[in-house]
């Protein structure tokens, strides 16, 4: 088991095999924002914009929350790794 105790994590990255979304923390609700809202949805974007420009299929990609995107998904990785 790897200890995460005295890293500092500055990218957690999941990918799933269905959808072009880019999805942050605050996966449970669909109330509010969380509090860097505007720096994991720039991110998100510009990976997005940057994974369309590389796909040879013009894929794009939706940013946001699971709960904005898809669903409420509460205990997802994307949470967990979450400080807030």
């Amino acid at each position: 088991m790897i200890s995460l105790t005295n890293l500092l994590l500055q990218l957690f990255l999941t990918f799933h095999s269905y959808g072009q979304f880019i999805l942050y923390p605050w996966g449970h609700t669909n109330q509010g924002v969380p509090p860097n809202y505007r720096d994991l949805h720039s991110l998100g974007e510009v990976a997005g914009d940057a994974m369309t420009r590389a796909s040879d299929r013009g894929n794009k990609y939706i940013v946001g929350s699971a709960a904005q995107v898809l669903y409420p998904a509460a205990g997802n990785k994307e949470r967990q790794t979450s400080a807030d």
